[in-house]
C-alpha cells in the first residue's frame, strides 16, 4: 500500500492481477515504497519551486525555474551590488547554486529547512552549514564548499567572502570543463618533474667511479671502493646511494640499488653490473615518460570522449528521473564498475 494519496492506484493485469502504483510525473511502480519515495520527491521538488518563485533571486537549476520566472525579481539583479559581485564569480555558469532573499525570520527558517532537504534528498547532495543568524533583510547563497564539495548557505551580506571562495574553487570536483582542464595540467606537471627527476638521477650514477689501491685491486672496505655514491647497510641489507640537486637546487633526489644482505654481500663486480642496470633502466624510463607526455593529450581527449559516450548509453539504458538524473540501477552499476580497480 502507498501512504501518498496523490498516487493513482490501478489494477495492473500480465499474467495474474497485480497492482501498479503511478506517480503524479506518470511513473510506475511496482513496489509502493518506491513509488512513495519518488513521489515525496517530486512534492518535495514542487515545495522549493513554490519557495523559490517566492524568495528566490537566482539559481541555475532549471528544474525550479521555468522561462520568464525570475521576471518579478529583474530590479534585484539588475540593480543590487551584491548579487552583481556574486554574478562576476567563475563558478555561476558551472554548477547549480542558489541565491534567495529573507526578509524576516519566518522566512529564513522556510527557506533554509526546504533547500536543505531539497538538496538532500532530491539532488542526493550532502549539506552541512547553514546561514548565519544575521539582521533582515539578508541573501542567502546555497553553493559548494571548496573543501568538501558539500553545499553551505553562506549570508552574502556578512560571509561574502565566504561565498566568493565556495563560489570559484569550491566544485571542482563536480565540475568537468575546470576539473579537465586542472587535472589534465596537473598530470602532465607531475611527469615533467618526473623527468627531471630520473633525468638527473642518470647524470649522477653516470659519475659514479670505481677506486682502487695503488696495486689496482678493490679496498676490502666496500665502502671505500665508490666515488660520488655512499654505499652503506639498512635492516640488515647493502646499498649504494646516489643523491642529487634538482631544479636548481630546490628539491634533493635520492636513489639506491640493493647490494646483498647479511647472509650474501654482492661483489664489487656484481655492484657495477647492478648499475649499469640502473642507468639503462632510467634510461629506458625516460625515453618512455617523454613519449608519454608527448601524446597525453590526445589520449586524454580519445579516452574521456569514450567514457562520456559510455556514460550516455548506460543512462539511456537505465532511464531518468523527472530531474534528468540517472535511475538507481544505473548507478549502482557505475559505482560497481568505476569504483573498482579495472586496472
Amino acid at each position: 500500500m502507498v501512504t501518498n494519496k496523490k498516487i493513482k492506484v490501478v489494477d495492473d493485469v500480465i499474467e495474474v492481477p497485480a497492482k501498479k502504483y503511478i506517480t503524479t510525473d506518470g511513473m510506475e511502480f511496482i513496489d509502493g515504497n518506491a513509488a512513495d519515495i519518488h513521489q515525496a520527491q517530486l512534492d518535495l521538488g514542487e515545495k522549493a519551486k513554490l519557495c523559490f518563485e517566492k524568495y528566490g533571486i537566482y539559481t541555475t537549476d532549471d528544474v525550479l525555474i521555468e522561462e520568464d520566472a525570475l521576471n518579478g525579481n529583474e530590479k534585484i539583479t539588475k540593480d543590487d551590488y551584491l548579487f552583481t559581485r556574486v554574478l562576476h564569480t567563475d563558478m555561476i555558469d558551472i554548477d547549480e547554486m542558489y541565491i534567495l532573499q529573507a526578509n524576516d525570520e519566518n522566512a529564513q527558517r522556510k527557506i533554509l529547512n526546504l533547500f536543505c532537504s531539497y538538496l538532500r534528498n532530491v539532488k542526493d547532495d550532502c549539506f552541512f552549514k547553514e546561514a548565519s543568524d544575521y539582521a533582515f533583510p539578508h541573501t542567502i547563497v546555497f553553493c559548494r564548499d571548496y573543501d568538501s564539495g558539500m553545499y553551505i548557505a553562506l549570508c552574502a551580506e556578512r560571509e561574502f567572502d565566504l561565498v566568493e571562495k565556495a563560489m570559484e574553487h569550491g566544485s571542482f570536483k563536480y565540475d568537468k570543463v575546470r576539473r579537465k582542464n586542472m587535472s589534465l595540467e596537473q598530470i602532465k606537471r607531475d611527469l615533467e618533474k618526473d623527468i627531471v627527476k630520473n633525468k638527473s638521477k642518470l647524470e649522477t650514477w653516470k659519475r659514479v667511479t670505481y677506486l682502487t689501491k695503488k696495486d689496482g685491486s678493490p679496498y676490502k672496505i666496500m665502502a671505500k671502493n665508490f666515488e660520488n655514491a655512499k654505499y652503506g647497510t639498512r635492516f640488515n641489507t647493502f646499498y649504494l646511494e646516489i643523491s642529487c640537486e634538482c631544479n636548481n637546487n630546490q628539491y634533493k633526489v635520492y636513489d639506491d640499488i640493493f647490494c646483498g644482505n647479511k647472509f650474501q654481500e654482492y661483489t664489487l663486480e656484481k655492484i657495477k653490473e647492478k648499475v649499469i642496470e640502473r642507468i639503462e633502466y632510467l634510461k629506458n624510463k625516460i625515453k618512455s615518460q617523454e613519449y608519454q607526455l608527448m601524446i597525453i593529450d590526445s589520449i586524454y581527449e580519445e579516452f574521456e570522449q569514450s567514457y562520456h559516450d559510455m556514460c550516455t548509453r548506460l543512462k539511456d539504458a537505465c532511464g531518468t528521473n523527472q530531474y534528468g538524473y540517472i535511475n538507481s540501477i544505473g548507478n549502482a552499476i557505475y559505482q560497481d564498475i568505476v569504483g573498482s580497480d579495472i586496472f
